[in-house]
């Protein structure tokens, strides 16, 4: 499926103040890591146990463990009853902190703590996705291994591959380190583009996660 860079708008806007947040708790993170038996911040420890718990094993175990983990350790809560508003996208240690957050929050969880445990960046993708069959925005994260890319969704423990989400799911944007860039489901100007984009991302509480893609790919696949 063909995507297409977006540059500006509201999930590029969530995306930047992520990654920002990122950077200011990967300082917290390497400072635990560096004394762990004199780190004070639970949010950094209990992240970094779940990276642990999943080096404890390789490949496809390794992905159960961290999506089995986090999704243990977060509760679904909307950002509404969280935040007092809707389409908040918040970093892993502060939505470990809080114990509860929606899909995408999850989502960016499970990215960091792969990433963390070792897993290429350029095989992780949050992909935020339409669910057909509830009439709902979604969020998931897409991890490729052994060449095929697995959805880790916090509705489940298991990891389906993206093959076999195709008729449930309606891909819209798929975001990772290069950016974000959207599905182009229909020929679309820049301007229709963007006016898509600056929708906000109503992601229900009981859902999780995003999906992923970019230039001519299959439904969450390779560049």
């Amino acid at each position: 499926m063909l995507t297409d860079t977006i540059f500006q708008g509201n999930i590029s806007e969530k995306w930047a103040g992520v990654q920002a947040r990122l950077q200011q708790e990967r300082r917290v993170i390497d400072a635990c890591r560096s004394d762990r038996s004199h780190c004070t911040d639970r949010a950094a420890a209990r992240f970094l146990d779940i990276v642990d718990e999943g080096r404890a094993h390789q490949g496809l175990a390794l992905l159960g463990e961290i999506n089995r983990a986090v999704n243990l350790a977060i509760r679904p809560v909307s950002d509404l009853v969280n935040y007092g508003e809707i389409d908040v996208w918040s970093p892993p240690l502060q939505t470990l902190g809080m114990g509860s957050g929606d899909c995408e929050d999850y989502a960016i969880a499970k990215m960091a703590a792969l990433r963390e445990a070792g897993v290429p960046s350029q095989d992780l993708r949050l992909v935020i996705l339409h669910d057909l069959l509830r009439s709902e925005d979604h969020a998931v994260l897409a991890v490729r291994i052994a060449g095929e890319w697995r959805m880790l969704d916090n509705r489940m423990f298991l990891m389906l591959r993206d093959t076999q989400e195709e008729e449930k799911y309606q891909p819209l944007f798929v975001i990772d380190d290069t950016g974000v860039r959207a599905y182009r489901l229909a020929p679309q100007t820049p301007e229709q583009l963007l006016q898509a984009e600056m929708q906000p991302f109503h992601a229900p509480a009981s859902q999780g996660i995003v999906v992923t893609a970019s230039v001519d790919e299959p439904p969450v696949g390779d560049y």
